[in-house]
């Protein structure tokens, strides 16, 4: 993916969490809290939502993981679901721009999809011994 591509994927996923109100740090009614959201952010609230509800759900599951195989399923599992949520945002902002007419900035959105979806995860994890704590010098 370019980097004005990345940058681009990247500055709209920021802009979508910093205006999402409901996932605010600060719970200081503001106007902007009170104002009422654009379809579109309603729609990426609730994806952002599902989508912290369901890495809290396999963060608890991570919790009591009963062996190091089943650890890294689970975050494995976390990963794709966070790569899922971004991916879902930029869908709804692509959607969005193409139904406003804004097909330039809906095609950006499609390619960082395209290029996001191409990520390669490794699949295995390099076995290594565990660390000496009398060779580190403890």
């Amino acid at each position: 993916m370019s980097r004005s591509l990345s940058a681009f994927a990247v500055s709209l996923l920021l802009c979508a969490l910093a205006l999402t109100p409901a996932l605010a740090v600060d719970d200081t009614p503001t106007a902007a809290a009170t104002a009422p959201l654009t379809p579109m952010m309603t729609d990426i609230t609730a994806a952002l939502q599902a989508g912290q509800a369901q890495v809290a759900a396999l963060a608890a599951q991570l919790a009591t993981a009963p062996d190091d195989a089943a650890a890294l399923a689970l975050h494995r599992a976390i990963e794709q679901a966070k790569m899922d949520g971004q991916l879902q945002v930029l869908g709804i902002q692509a959607r969005y721009a193409r139904t406003e007419g804004r097909v330039e900035d809906a095609t950006k959105l499609e390619a960082a999809i395209a290029a996001m979806g191409k990520v390669a995860v490794p699949v295995n994890v390099e076995q290594r011994a565990a660390p000496n704590a009398d060779a580190a010098g403890r």
